[in-house]
């Protein structure tokens, strides 16, 4: 009996190696792993349609690893599913970690119930903010911008997006106007961009004994940080000092600052909750919306039927008359941003970590491994889609959408769950009324010199701007 127990167990331990061993995955190197056996920029920085030879490669579940960090890429459904719904899996320490170093109190980086009221307080104070007021301040922060536009000249439209975008958020969150659009105060901005270009590398390489290294880039990033804080304690300063004369919250971060002086039924936010909030936001409010509204407008000038069609669709409107959900519901023009969502997103991946030993697509996943959700690469999967008109899923076509949807989990650009973006109601508003005021005012045409290259800061985007010919119509 102990004899057939003994040869039972070893047959059991030899499946378990060969199970293991069967993870797919490039070759591993002692210590070091196989992370720097992959082409970090076709991963990292490049279109999606260029990760998919991993999975033709490996298979639809596949892992990497760098030290004794475990990284396990997902484009199957059912293990996405997986990960954004089990209890085994938690908030990815890939970015808790990072963002948490700096701002160790923020709602990034917060856990548990402590998460939970963050996130209570933050959405009730986006619920007291209506978002309608945001289409008139659009409105007159593209108009600003625009108008400063020579005709025929060329013009980096991601800078002029990151510009809009920042204003529109200081203005949606404090009504503040810093007209970076104009000429006026901008070195916050340029601030954030270095932090938040910082993050992204610490995101993709998350291994945290590094960051507190003498390293010059460690050095900058610290400095940033510094000038952020500065930045938000000035500014939670001012506004408490208004609603201290008895002024009321005019910003959705004014509701945040009254939960801060008590005011909120969740209970008193600390000051350090206060600053991290703030500062935070600041780097994590406008780059990702800036990054897309540059990459739509590429993808315009180089589809120039599209750009035409988008312009007829708008012709006559005055967007600055219509309400948030009537811009919402302009078919084309949403049709147009689903499809840079699909075909370029800023968040193509998002990471979930295994909170203990679990399996996932038939493979086992160490605890403190990160899986990461490929739900770009698995909308690019034709059986991930139904509906007449899907058409090459790599190639840019905006009309797909008319009548072809892709699986909820294939389609993920604002994340998924209780962690998805606050913000995406913002987000997805600036980026209607940016597009569509270039598209009803210009005719645009890339600038075949400067032709636009990816990168992966914090989100994928344009590497060295979006250079383009504009002119007006």
């Amino acid at each position: 009996f102990v004899f057939a127990m003994a040869c039972t167990q070893r047959q059991a331990m030899r499946t378990a190696v060969r199970q293991v061993a069967t993870v797919p995955g490039p070759v591993m190197q002692p210590v070091v792993g196989n992370y720097f056996n992959l082409d970090v920029d076709s991963m990292f920085g490049s279109l999606p349609v260029h990760r998919l030879s991993y999975y033709e490669r490996y298979g639809d579940v596949w892992q990497a690893s760098v030290l004794d960090y475990k990284m396990v890429f997902v484009r199957d459904l059912e293990a996405i599913k997986t990960a954004v719904t089990s209890p085994a899996f938690g908030t990815a320490d890939a970015l808790t970690k990072p963002v948490g170093y700096h701002f160790p109190t923020n709602m990034l980086s917060a856990e548990g119930e402590n998460w939970v009221r963050l996130r209570k307080i933050f959405s009730r104070a986006i619920q007291n903010y209506q978002l309608q007021p945001m289409v008139r301040s659009m409105d007159d922060i593209c108009h600003r911008c625009f108008t400063g536009v020579s005709d025929g000249s060329v013009v980096d439209v991601h800078d002029m997006a990151a510009k809009i975008t920042f204003d529109g958020f200081h203005r949606f969150a404090y009504n503040v106007d810093f007209n970076t659009v104009g000429g006026g105060v901008k070195e916050i901005m340029e601030v954030a961009r270095t932090y938040s270009e910082a993050l992204g590398k610490r995101i993709r390489l998350p291994i945290e004994f590094l960051w507190s290294l003498p390293l010059p880039a460690n050095r900058r990033m610290d400095a940033a940080c510094a000038e952020l804080k500065r930045h938000a304690r000035e500014l939670c300063a001012s506004r408490y000092a208004a609603m201290e004369r008895g002024e009321e919250p005019v910003g959705v971060f004014e509701h945040v600052m009254a939960a801060g002086a008590g005011q909120d039924e969740d209970g008193k936010l600390s000051e350090a909750e206060v600053i991290d909030l703030v500062g935070s936001f600041l780097f994590a409010a406008f780059d990702t919306t800036s990054s897309t509204a540059a990459m739509t407008l590429n993808h315009l000038a180089h589809h120039p039927e599209i750009q035409e069609e988008l312009h007829e669709s708008l012709r006559g409107l005055d967007l600055a008359s219509l309400s948030h959900k009537e811009i919402g519901n302009l078919p084309f023009l949403n049709a147009v941003l689903n499809e840079v969502h699909l075909t370029t997103p800023t968040a193509a991946v998002f990471v979930r970590t295994a909170k203990e030993d679990v399996e996932i697509g038939g493979f086992p996943i160490e605890k403190g491994a990160g899986v990461y959700c490929d739900w770009s690469c698995a909308a690019l999967k034709t059986e991930n889609w139904t509906g007449p008109s899907i058409g090459n899923l790599s190639e840019f076509n905006p009309h797909r959408w008319a009548d072809s949807k892709p699986h909820k989990l294939a389609f993920l650009p604002f994340g998924f769950g209780p962690r998805m973006c606050a913000g995406r109601q913002l987000a997805t508003l600036e980026l209607q009324c940016i597009v569509a005021h270039a598209a009803q005012n210009f005719r645009l045409e890339p600038d075949s010199s400067r032709p636009m290259e990816y990168a992966s800061k914090l989100v994928f985007g344009p590497k060295d701007g979006t250079w383009l010919a504009v002119h007006r119509r």
